[in-house]
């Protein structure tokens, strides 16, 4: 038997962005509607367009209801609104026994099949049915829908979800539709991020972003971001689809989580899913999805200029110092995007690096997963460094040292060189970002009071027996992003063949 218009009754909670229009398309299509929003203006609204019934709680909107829908941010509020507690009676409290709870928000799918038994316990039926499709297709009642749940459920929802939506796919049981939503979208995030990285790149190549999205809207990079995001609401900076980023955030998390508690690796997923979520934290909760475009270019535009800075000069002094001083292996701080690591390996030797941020620690093993000899990890500098030092795998010397880690707020240059110098004989330190004394034109790290990468931060260690060494090639020479560096070594040796690698020039000033 299916719900019919003229004898159920429908209550709908949750009367946002996506909650509003579809619940005004159950209420023109003729069925008795109850709703409620914790936004006291919505219902009344909603009831100034469509004949509806406003109620002041969770429990009014249930008592009655045959269907009861959720549109609710996440299965936090949907566990909250279903169960209720002491102090706030909820969905289940009110509810008949036989009654369904259509729940079509983006919830988690494990949590959802666990919400579900509850419901069962008691009575009642707990299915999902998700939603794919823009606001206006809410309004336009064209939704795609995503079931879990029985074939009777299905059968018997069916008028209700017709209203808002045209395709219907039944696609398991409880918590397929929400395992579907979010597998969804994080096959749509990642199209968009495909997307806006290409036209980015092919923009700094040259290439007009509008005859771009012409190119692959009529070749096989064509997607759904291409087609009907990057021209309507990217380029025209718009950025008005309707769907925060927040909320994209939580879907692409959702089904990257999925995947981890089924043991399934996702290696583009977890990419994925650092690049939305970092994005997230950028944003306000109304930020379109869209607007990944713009903060995308802001990465694009921010990039360090490519290995090392993209300094040949250094780049060539990395290669002298790998050859002149027998370098055996390389240890990286600091892998941002992994350029400068990818660099460095192909000096032929091992390369340790460390990443401390979650995306850039993404990005960089998406970088290096094809490039030998590289063992990357994710942490803080000082406890990798510790690490190393009962490593049999890294040798105890003739290590060079590319210290690249600075974590703002907490600077561990200091620690770093500590721990070097502690277990390391005769190591080449370079630091990345460091204030070349006598030519401004050299960039450097300033984090503010004594968090200055720069010679009188290394004070405490000048009695250590140090030799400096900086580029002997100008700044207005110099090719690539023009930030300062710094060479560091106290074996005597070391130091020697230092002194003949003509791109360096030893420091004979003080350390203040």
């Amino acid at each position: 038997m299916a719900a019919d218009a003229s004898t159920t009754r429908v209550a709908f909670v949750g009367l946002g962005t996506m909650g509003y229009p579809m619940a005004l398309q159950i209420a023109q299509k003729g069925f008795a509607l109850t709703v409620y929003d914790i936004n006291p203006q919505a219902g009344p609204k909603l009831a100034s367009e469509a004949p509806c019934t406003v109620v002041p709680s969770l429990a009014a909107a249930a008592g009655g209801a045959d269907v009861l829908v959720t549109m609710l941010p996440s299965s936090k509020e949907v566990d909250a609104a279903v169960l209720g507690n002491e102090q706030a009676p909820g969905i289940l409290s009110a509810l008949k026994p036989g009654a369904v709870i259509i729940d079509m928000s983006s919830s988690d799918p494990i949590r959802t099949r666990a919400l579900a038994a509850k419901v069962a316990a008691a009575g009642c039926t707990l299915v999902d049915a998700p939603v794919s499709g823009s606001v206006r297709r809410a309004r336009d009642g064209t939704l795609a829908i995503m079931f879990g749940g029985s074939e009777a459920d299905f059968e018997f929802c069916k008028p209700v979800l017709s209203c808002m939506g045209t395709s219907l796919f039944r696609v398991g049981n409880a918590g397929a539709g929400h395992a579907m939503k979010a597998l969804n979208n994080y096959v749509s995030a990642a199209g968009l991020v495909a997307a806006v990285e290409a036209l980015h790149v092919g923009e700094k190549f040259g290439i007009d972003p509008h005859v771009m999205t012409k190119v692959l809207n009529a070749s096989t990079g064509k997607n759904n971001t291409t087609e009907n995001k990057v021209e309507q609401f990217m380029l025209s900076g718009s950025y008005a689809s309707g769907f925060f980023l927040k909320l994209m955030a939580k879907d692409v998390g959702i089904a990257i989580s999925l995947a981890d508690h089924l043991g399934i690796p996702a290696t583009l997923g977890h990419v994925c899913t650092r690049m939305w979520q970092d994005a997230a934290a950028e944003s306000t909760p109304t930020t379109d999805h869209t607007e990944m475009y713009r903060l995308l270019r802001k990465d694009f535009t921010n990039q360090f200029g490519g290995p090392l800075n993209g300094s040949q000069v250094r780049q060539e002094t990395v290669r002298e110092i790998s050859r002149s001083c027998a370098i055996r292996a390389i240890v990286e701080t600091g892998t941002y995007c992994g350029d400068s690591c990818a660099f460095l390996a192909e000096t032929g030797v091992p390369v340790h690096s460390v990443e401390l941020h979650p995306r850039w620690y993404a990005f960089a093993r998406a970088r290096l997963a094809g490039v030998p000899n590289v063992h990357l990890q994710r942490g803080d500098s000082r406890g990798f460094l510790k690490k190393l030092t009962v490593n049999p795998a890294v040798p105890r010397e003739n290590v060079l040292f590319y210290l690249d880690a600075h974590w703002f707020d907490d600077l561990p240059l200091r620690d770093e060189v500590g721990i070097i110098l502690g277990h390391w004989k005769n190591a080449v330190i370079v630091v990345d970002d460091f204030q070349v004394p006598d030519d401004p034109g050299y960039k450097f790290d300033d984090y503010g009071g004594e968090k200055v990468l720069a010679l009188r931060y290394l004070t405490p260690i000048v009695h250590l027996g140090f030799r400096v060494f900086f580029p002997a090639v100008p700044s207005d020479q110099e090719i690539g992003i023009k930030r300062g560096w710094v060479v560091l070594a106290r074996d005597e040796a070391v130091t020697a063949r230092l002194r003949s690698i003509e791109a360096l020039r030893e420091w004979q000033g003080t350390w203040d």
